[in-house]
């Protein structure tokens, strides 16, 4: 029944805080068996009435329950572009074996922005890399884009969908020194062996799209300037623009604004995501920053010690959530 799952799924959320003793679990489990056609606050009532859950512990789980429905509702009317299952990557270390994923499940759906947030050393960036095809996870689960397994894929096949198909931007702009900005946004599209006047129209003409007006008015000095006569900001606007140059399906983004400040971060990811939801590309965003996830995200997951924790929408409520569960204070919205 409808209310028998709404209440095995509160009482599987309660456990996992860690509210419930043995005692209570059992008698919140006898509520479930014998109260199956209870409403949603009928429940809530005989959990506070039998002490088995406070009253603020009852309200924190009944919203995350109810974004969880919504935001099922919402994703799962796209079509997936990646399905996850078990994905496991560990490293040998002088001190031993290093599980940096252990057995990840998730599903990512076309041109939804998920943020992926995590501690430094939560396994956020492993997880974006294996997807990208820039590391192998170990020989167990699977991972599927657009249906297909990347285990059935010749190495030729991976480098050809990661050249066509998918777009990289990290925290350092990775320009390469001895060219300049256009040859640098064109790379992707010289890899696909496109001619070479129409790499460079289809990379100025993707430039633009991230150029302040000023630099727009000196468009030919801007374009010609090699890596080292360009700031931090303008740097990583280049490395956008070559992310999405050759209009891939998704777009892997790793701390793309953490050496920035906040305007200028803010101007990169605006113009990133804009362009992306015109393509209706797919962003994968890994950052430590829930206010961002927040701003920019359809929806974010949450990762621990190599393990996916949850997945949450962006509302206010939980993300305020989410801060108090990192840092064990109340924090107010004025």
């Amino acid at each position: 029944m409808v209310e028998n799952k709404y209440g095995k799924r509160m009482l599987k959320k309660a456990r996992a805080q860690g509210w419930l003793s043995v005692e209570t679990k059992a008698k919140f489990e006898r509520i479930i068996q014998e109260r199956q056609t209870d409403s949603h606050e009928e429940l809530a009532e005989k959990l506070l009435k039998h002490q088995i859950l406070t009253e603020t512990q009852i309200e924190q789980l009944k919203g995350e329950l109810k974004e969880e429905t919504i935001l099922h509702m919402e994703v799962t009317t796209r079509n997936s572009i990646f399905h996850v299952k078990d994905l496991h990557k560990s490293y040998k270390t002088p001190e031993g074996e290093f599980h940096a994923l252990k057995g990840i499940n998730l599903t990512i759906y076309q041109g939804e922005i998920l943020g992926v947030l995590g501690f430094s050393g939560s396994g956020k960036s492993t997880l974006l890399n294996i997807l990208g095809l820039l590391t192998t996870p170990d020989p167990v689960g699977e991972i599927y884009y657009n249906g297909t397994t990347y285990r059935e894929l010749k190495p030729k096949q991976r480098d050809a969908l990661r050249n066509k198909q998918f777009g990289f931007i990290f925290q350092e702009s990775h320009l390469l020194a001895h060219l300049n900005a256009i040859e640098n946004v064109a790379l992707p599209l010289r890899l696909q062996n496109i001619p070479e006047s129409e790499c460079l129209e289809r990379s100025k003409e993707m430039l633009r799209n991230f150029m302040t007006q000023g630099e727009k008015d000196k468009e030919k000095v801007f374009f010609s300037k090699k890596p080292a006569q360009l700031s931090g900001g303008q740097k990583q606007r280049l490395a956008a623009a070559r992310a999405m140059v050759h209009q891939p399906q998704v777009i892997f983004a790793d701390e793309p604004t953490g050496n920035l400040d906040f305007d200028t971060g803010q101007m990169v990811m605006d113009i990133l995501l804009k362009a992306a939801r015109e393509k209706d590309a797919t962003v994968i965003l890994v950052t430590h920053n829930p206010s961002q996830a927040r701003r920019y995200c359809n929806r974010f997951v949450w990762m621990e010690n190599g393990l996916l924790k949850g997945h949450l929408s962006t509302g206010m409520e939980s993300t305020m959530r989410l801060i108090k569960q990192l840092s064990g204070k109340d924090v107010k919205i004025k």
